[in-house]
């Protein structure tokens, strides 16, 4: 997956900065979402669940890209609209859980939602559609998304998130698993693989070196000593 620039967010969670006014005044527990409100987001799965769950409140912090009046229509639903990225990690600090509601479509089924990470990044529980790339990351790091294949699912796991009391282990857990997947995690881990690729080379370098002076030490002895190294060496 792509590597995420998540300092900012660390550096909020870190100062334990207060929420924003517009988020605060909402009556907990919050469902959020930080994103554009765009034709990937599935609006019907978001109105089946805010219609099955009306004592939990919706923010969707984003730039509106397409219609949204299904999601305006419903009192427990507050489109905050488009904050600069530098509030986005107070905003995500208040959500009690964190939504990826995409649609599954082949274009979205090599999507990889960069708010993922920015949700763990902040200790809070993520509920998922089953997108491809979900699976993978769970795959990779254990089951820590909540993943849904249906409006039903998907509400009783976001019902689950907001009323169990996560242990500490649980939200550094999910801390680490972002951390991971930032830029400074992924440049260390390349720079790895580099060193890992120069040294298998060199090696390598270093026994042809190796092979090429015993070859010549050899031709000063003679073409018997020379016949047997290189049959010696062609064996190796």
């Amino acid at each position: 997956p792509f590597a995420v620039n998540l300092g900012v967010f660390e550096k909020s969670r870190e100062s334990r900065e207060t929420q924003p006014a517009d988020l605060a005044a909402l009556k907990r527990p919050v469902a959020g979402y930080v994103g554009g409100l765009h034709q990937w987001l599935d609006q019907d799965l978001l109105v089946a669940i805010a219609t099955r769950l009306p004592k939990i409140n919706f923010a969707l912090v984003g730039p509106k890209q397409t219609d949204v009046s299904k999601l305006q229509a419903l009192p427990n639903v507050y489109l905050l609209g488009q904050r600069p990225h530098a509030e986005l990690p107070r905003y995500v600090a208040g959500f009690d859980v964190g939504l990826v509601p995409y649609r599954i479509t082949e274009y979205t089924a090599n999507v990889y939602p960069t708010k993922l990470n920015e949700y763990l990044v902040m200790g809070i529980p993520v509920v998922a559609t089953d997108l491809a790339e979900i699976r993978r990351f769970n795959g990779e790091h254990g089951a820590i998304v909540r993943i849904a294949e249906s409006a039903d699912a998907f509400a009783n796991a976001v019902k689950d998130a907001v009323s169990t009391v996560a242990l500490p282990s649980e939200v550094a857990r999910r801390i680490e698993v972002a951390e991971s997947n930032s830029w400074e995690r992924r440049l260390q881990q390349m720079s790895a693989l580099i060193d890992a690729e120069l040294t298998v080379r060199q090696a390598r370098t270093t026994g042809w070196e190796d092979r090429l002076r015993r070859l010549y030490g050899a031709a000063k002895a003679g073409p018997a000593k020379i016949f047997a190294t290189a049959l010696v060496l062609y064996l190796l």
